[in-house]
């Protein structure tokens, strides 16, 4: 992913949110987080990403259901789910 990519981190385990967005800070790719699904969703509608790193189990909407909606909101953004 070439430098200036936007990535959505959707995780609601804070240090593995935190440590995925440091690793790719280290290679100068631009971050947002998120804790839950509701607020990542909030994020997708707002902002314009490259790539949304979602994991499957997270509050308030899960990763497989917020994935379904985003998916006929903004349907060209890859997803890496994590489990």
């Amino acid at each position: 992913m070439a430098t200036g990519a936007r990535i959505l981190v959707a995780e609601d385990e804070s240090a593995i949110r935190e440590l995925i967005r440091d690793s790719l800070a280290l290679i100068e790719i631009e971050t947002d987080g998120a804790g839950d699904g509701l607020e990542a969703l909030n994020k997708l509608r707002r902002q314009k990403f490259d790539l949304v790193i979602l994991d499957i189990n997270i509050p308030k909407i899960d990763g497989l259901a917020l994935q379904s909606i985003f998916r006929e909101e903004v349907s060209h953004i890859p997803v890496i789910l994590l489990s």
